[in-house]
């Protein structure tokens, strides 16, 4: 497994959305995870989220909720060519 640098997380308190077409090699690790709650949906391609006992792998049409202060470990699964998602942090 590689370094991963933390990420900056959205200001709390402001509803804020985004569209993504990834390839490959995206990857997000906030180690405190955010004071904010985060909805992830994945649109096309496959996603992974990283847990305590693992893995979850998302499929089109999957939503995954992340409540604040949680690790995020998420990003193209592995194996996959791309993601595409839409996700709020609010």
């Amino acid at each position: 497994m590689t370094a991963r640098a933390n990420a900056p997380a959205p200001p709390p308190g402001t509803l804020v959305t985004g569209h993504f077409k990834r390839g490959p090699r995206y990857a997000i690790h906030r180690e405190s995870g955010t004071r904010d709650w985060l909805l992830v949906c994945t649109l096309g391609g496959h996603g992974r989220f990283g847990h305590a006992r693992g893995e979850f792998v998302t499929q089109p049409g999957d939503m995954v909720l992340v409540r604040p202060g949680v690790r995020h470990d998420y990003g193209t699964a592995r194996g996959a060519r791309r993601w595409e998602l839409r996700w709020a942090h609010f």
